[in-house]
C-alpha cells in the first residue's frame, strides 16, 4: 500500500472496529426518532446524546489518525493528551443526555410505578 493512502486506511479501520457501536447508536436512534411524538423531550436528549457521541467518535480518530502526519512526536503527544480530556468530558456529557433522557419525566408517586406488570399496591395486598 502507498504511504500516502495509510492514513486513510488506518482511519478506515479506527471507524471500522467502532462499527458495532455504531451501530447500537444507530438503532437508537431510529428508535428516538419514531417515538418522537410521544416523548419528545425524551427523545430529543437521546437523538443530542447519539450525535455528540457520534462526532466526538469520529472526529477524535480523524484527529489521532492524521495529526501524527504533519507533528513531531512531540507535538503529537500535547494534542493527544489535551483530546483525550476534551473528548472524555464531551463523551461525558453525552453520557449525561443520556441518563437524564432515562429518567426524565418520571412520575413522582411510587404507587404509579410498575414494574413487570405488578405495581407495588398489588404486591401489599394479601391473597
Amino acid at each position: 500500500m502507498a504511504a500516502n493512502n495509510e492514513w486513510l486506511f488506518s482511519l478506515l479501520m479506527a471507524v471500522g472496529r467502532m462499527f458495532p457501536m455504531f451501530l447500537v447508536w444507530f438503532i437508537g436512534l431510529i428508535i428516538a426518532l419514531v417515538r418522537w411524538r410521544r416523548h419528545p423531550g425524551v427523545s430529543a436528549l437521546v437523538v443530542a446524546a447519539i450525535a455528540v457521541a457520534g462526532v466526538t467518535s469520529i472526529a477524535t480518530q480523524v484527529v489521532y489518525t492524521v495529526l501524527p502526519r504533519y507533528w513531531d512526536s512531540m507535538q503529537f503527544a500535547k494534542v493527544a493528551g489535551i483530546m483525550g480530556i476534551a473528548s472524555a468530558f464531551v463523551y461525558a456529557c453525552a453520557w449525561g443526555c443520556m441518563l437524564a433522557a432515562v429518567f426524565a419525566g418520571r412520575s413522582s408517586t411510587p404507587d404509579q410505578a410498575a414494574f413487570g406488570g405488578v405495581t407495588k399496591t398489588s404486591v401489599d395486598k394479601p391473597l
